[in-house]
């Protein structure tokens, strides 16, 4: 367990972390956001997860309807989800420009390697534990990254 005291924090950022049984006690926290799968959740003393899951239900009914065990609701839940599925993919369709944009699997994969690096570093075990590869991938990564990153430097692109 790693443990930190007296540490400032400000402005951190922890993405994709499993902070499970993590305590934080005697801190101050302003203008936190917190987002992902939360459960058991106590502030000061409170038990906060029934209305963080109460208020998600309201803003987005179709929660319940996927928790139900009635058939009924499921396939109302699942033609909703369709519903709002097509509606997004139509709105990005009508974005303009977008007919020009390409995304290659392999594009896909490099922009998130950059992206892990830009926020984490180019650290190989870091990558390793990311992408689930083993280590001679992940200096590949690594070094991949690097790279990209001095040579849209080079070339006066700002790295993203």
């Amino acid at each position: 367990m790693t443990r930190y005291v007296d540490e400032d924090l400000h402005g951190a950022e922890f993405r994709e972390c499993d902070l499970t049984g993590a305590r934080l006690i005697g801190v101050v926290m302003q203008d936190a956001v917190i987002d992902g799968l939360i459960t058991n959740l106590v502030v000061n003393g409170v038990d906060v997860t029934e209305y963080v899951e109460a208020e998600l239900d309201r803003r987005h009914p179709v929660r319940v309807l996927i928790r139900s065990e009635d058939l009924a609701d499921l396939r109302e839940a699942s033609r909703q989800l369709h519903s709002a599925w097509a509606a997004t993919i139509e709105r990005i369709r009508r974005t303009p420009g977008i007919e020009h944009l390409t995304a290659t699997l392999e594009r896909l994969r490099v922009d998130r390697q950059l992206e892990e690096v830009l926020t984490h570093g180019a650290d190989p075990l870091h990558l390793a534990l990311v992408f689930g590869i083993d280590e001679k991938t992940a200096v590949r990564y690594a070094d991949s990254a690097r790279q990209l990153l001095q040579a849209e430097i080079e070339a006066g692109v700002s790295p993203r």
